[in-house]
């Protein structure tokens, strides 16, 4: 059974605003929702915060190097954002426990 897939309004801001100049990213994005909607969590683990998954994966364009955080669990992926590879830092994780408070997920 395919999960649910959804996206916080910072991945989408992300997202969008990213889109205007990478129109590949498109198809990379889509690629990468196939395989979380047949149930597959690529990447590498990136975290637990309070029992929830948490995983990073890597996006490339070129030059361009992206990471996709999301949360999953069997039924259901949260994207949570998606950022540059050199942006990507310690701080990163207490945006992502932001991002789960915000969205009802903590």
């Amino acid at each position: 059974m395919p999960r649910d897939i959804r996206w916080s309004k910072e991945f989408d801001k992300q997202y969008e605003k990213l889109l205007k100049r990478h129109s590949p990213l498109e198809d990379k994005i889509g690629s990468l929702l196939d395989q979380l909607q047949d149930g597959e969590n690529p990447g590498s683990p990136y975290t637990t915060i309070k029992g929830a998954a948490v995983k990073r994966c890597e996006v490339n364009i070129k030059s361009l190097k992206l990471r996709v955080v999301y949360y999953h669990t069997s039924s259901l992926v949260l994207l949570l954002m998606i950022i540059k590879r050199k942006d990507f830092n310690q701080k990163s994780i207490k945006r992502v426990e932001n991002i789960l408070k915000r969205e009802g997920y903590m």
